[in-house]
């Protein structure tokens, strides 16, 4: 888990109130690595239950991240329940990171696209979780 502050704000502002879809895209072939992809879900279910949030996990794995990236916004939800919000952390290292960067602008190109709003968290690697 990369971000255990997200998850601890979000129970703060979910209040334990309403169902939440926590999840993460990463990059590699399925077919070579599903057991990888396996074990990120188990760890985030984890996390879930720790920080006492009710709702779904998912984890999707694609060749390139841009495509896991848009694949996730697409397909999270319950038919026609499916999330309004997107949170996500800021990169660290924009400034350098190209490769964060164009993650960042990715988000946020896609939830403008899939009319959501966006939630951009800075400085969650200071918090105490």
């Amino acid at each position: 888990m990369h971000q255990p502050g997200l998850l601890h704000l979000l129970g703060e502002l979910k209040g334990a109130r309403g169902i939440s879809i926590i999840s993460t895209a990463i990059e590699g072939s399925l077919i070579e690595k599903a057991g990888v992809q396996l074990e990120i879900e188990r760890k985030l279910r984890e996390h879930r239950d720790k920080h006492g949030i009710r709702g779904f996990t998912q984890v999707v794995m694609c060749e390139d991240i841009s495509s896991a990236l848009d694949s996730l916004l697409q397909t999270a939800g319950l038919g026609g329940l499916g999330p309004n919000t997107v949170m996500t952390a800021w990169p660290t290292s924009w400034q350098t990171n190209i490769q964060g960067a164009e993650r960042m602008r990715q988000i946020i190109m896609s939830a403008h696209a899939f009319n959501m709003a966006l939630i951009l968290i800075k400085g969650h690697e200071t918090w105490p979780v």
